[in-house]
């Protein structure tokens, strides 16, 4: 099995840059908000940077000049740089607005809106301020479901089949959300000291390597559609494809829901924190390595059965709960390869039904909240088994890539 480590990591890099800019730019913008407006605003952020990627696919796809990754990340760079420079002068309006009456427990832009209403906030140039950052907001999202999918397209043509590209490159993703976040609440902390400002003016640097990197990775590579040269995985079994496309899908969504009922009582602390992550973007790459390996259909089952302990009895036990939690991430790339298995024409769309599905198995915790620790029990043990039934269905016995 020979990796593409040059277009993996290359794209690794790039994920990791994309999420430590949109993740410092939501804890830095949006970290003081109270829980209405933190709700509405990543809302925002995940209907557009997740929900869009099948549109955003299957435009890179009818035109294969078009470049998502240089088109993405200019624009993610541009929305921060201009929901952050709205952000800093209206920051004040914010403190005011909460030293006129509200409470901690409001937020700052909650704070905000009662000020507007109760007339205790002047209008104009506050509201084209919120305004800007909205619109940064929205600019910084569309452009990172572009990036997501020249990432995709870009490890999926140079895999040969393989899957431990793509989940090396899916991967990174974790590393670069925790890091983002903490160094919001670093930069949060500094206060207007040099640190601050280096911590800010970090997260564009990222991203202006990682826009390099971009161009650099696309002018080796081909630039053919996908029609020409279509996608060279075959993980997927003697199904109908949209039987196929349905089950897969439905897994990654699934497990998209129950993740937010996994019982960590053992996770108090920063570091502890940082640690979750780790484990979860660790899973996701080695599940693709390991699918080369052994095979996607005995991975992707072995892995939803043997997380269940896991996860349940490390409730308490951070490394137990942590082995649970790196097995239960490894299907991500297998769930992927199965779909494109059928879409190999089309592996921008088939990427983005994945992240699609990621996003709508959000929508019930976001909607409803959290279900009670029993009835997380019942569904972590009912729907990893169903997972588990659905690769077996669908992929085949010995899909090795590269051997």
């Amino acid at each position: 099995m020979r990796i593409n480590y040059k277009t993996a990591f290359g794209y690794a890099y790039v994920h990791f840059a994309m999420e430590v800019m949109c993740f410092f730019f939501l804890y830095t913008v949006f970290g003081h908000a109270g829980s209405y407006i933190w709700w509405m605003m990543a809302m925002v952020y995940d209907c557009l940077a997740f929900a869009l990627q099948p549109a955003a696919g299957t435009i890179s796809e009818r035109f294969p000049r078009f470049s998502p990754g240089l088109f993405g990340g200019a624009l993610i760079i541009a929305g921060a740089a201009m929901g952050l420079a709205a952000y800093h002068p209206l920051l004040s309006v914010l403190r005011t607005a909460t030293a006129s009456g509200a409470t901690a427990e409001q937020g700052l832009y909650e704070a905000f809106f009662r000020g507007l209403h109760t007339g205790m906030t002047a209008p104009g140039r506050s509201i084209f301020l919120f305004g800007a950052v909205i619109l940064g907001l929205v600019i910084l999202s569309v452009g990172n479901a572009f990036l997501h999918i020249a990432g995709a397209l870009a490890t999926l043509r140079a895999s040969e089949g393989r899957m431990s590209e793509s989940g090396i490159f899916v991967g990174a993703g974790a590393f670069g959300v925790i890091t983002g976040r903490m160094l919001a609440g670093a930069v949060d902390t500094a206060g207007e000291s040099a640190g601050a400002a280096a911590g800010t003016v970090l997260p564009f640097l990222l991203m202006a390597a990682a826009l390099v990197t971009v161009w650099l990775l696309e002018k080796g590579s081909s630039r053919a559609s996908f029609d020409e040269e279509p996608c060279l995985h075959d993980t997927a079994g003697e199904r109908p494809a949209w039987v196929v496309i349905t089950v897969l899908a439905a897994i990654v969504a699934v497990r998209s829901y129950i993740s937010n009922g996994i019982p960590m009582d053992w996770n108090k602390t920063k570091v502890q924190l940082v640690m979750l992550f780790i484990v979860m973007g660790a899973g996701k790459m080695a599940g693709g390595v390991l699918a080369d390996l052994f095979g996607a259909r005995l991975v992707g089952t072995l892995t939803c059965i043997l997380a269940i302990p896991f996860l349940l009895a490390g409730a308490d036990i951070m490394w137990l709960s942590l082995i649970g939690i790196a097995l239960f991430s490894m299907t991500m790339a297998i769930a992927l390869a199965g779909i494109v298995s059928v879409m190999r024409r089309t592996p921008g769309t088939a990427f983005g039904i994945t992240t699609l599905a990621l996003f709508l198995g959000t929508l019930p915790v976001a909607f409803f909240g959290v279900p009670g620790r029993g009835a997380c029990v019942a569904l972590i043990i009912i729907m990893s088994l169903a997972s588990a039934a659905g690769m077996i269905y669908t992929l085949k016995d010995r899909s090795r890539a590269g051997r």
